[in-house]
Formats: C-alpha cells, structure tokens, sequence
C-alpha cells in the first residue's frame, strides 16, 4: 500500500527479520540548504554574516581560523565540516596566512554562496 501524499517514508530494519521497513509519518524534514549546511533563515545580509562569524572567533584575535570556521560551519548544520572549512579557508585566504581577516571576508561570502548554498546578500 502506498502512502498518502505528503507523507514521507522512514527507513528502519526489522531486527528479528534482519530485513527493511518502511513506516510512513507525516513530519517533515527541516529545511536545508543546498549541500548539507542547515539555515536558520533564508538569506543574511553581509553585516549579519560577519556578526554570525564573529561569534565563532573564539581567541578574540579578528581573524578566523579553520577550526573556528568549522565550528560555525557545524553549528550551522553542516555536515563534512572538517573538509568544507579546509577548502573555504584555502579558497577564501589570499595571502596564505591561514587566517580569514576582514578583508577576505568577501572572498568567504562568494565560497559559502557558490560552495556551500548559503544565502548573502550585499545590501
């Protein structure tokens, strides 16, 4: 028997058959952006994007590491955080300090729009 429409079918198995089944349930997914990384919001204007990765500065130095980008990344929903934040930072650090500043933070912005599927406006 198939569904009702507008239901989405879960995944599980069966541990006595050891076999697949299927339940159908009417809750819906979270949305998320494309490419695995959650958004709280459609779109974020440029300041709220730099507020947003401000948070993450954790040593208060101005500048952003891999690991303080991929803590953003992660708490954002990302998945592969790890991975995305290596190739956003060596994407988006032009001068090869390992460390986004203030002026590669627009360098960031077109990564995460083109890479990452996140939505930052520039007005």
């Amino acid at each position: 028997m198939l569904p009702a429409p507008g239901t989405t079918i879960k995944g599980g198995i069966d541990r006595s058959t050891c076999t697949p089944t299927r339940t159908a349930s009417k809750k819906s997914t979270p949305a998320m952006a494309i490419r695995g990384v959650a958004s709280s919001r459609e779109d974020m204007t440029l300041e709220e994007f730099k507020e947003w990765l401000k948070q993450f500065d954790a040593d208060g130095d101005g500048r952003i590491s891999r690991n303080e980008l991929r803590e953003a990344l992660r708490r954002r929903g990302g998945w592969f955080t790890t991975w995305r934040s290596g190739r956003a930072l060596r994407h988006a650090d032009k001068n090869n300090s390992g460390f986004l500043d203030d002026s590669e933070i627009e360098n960031l912005v077109a990564f995460a729009q083109k890479d990452l599927g996140m939505k930052v406006s520039t007005w």
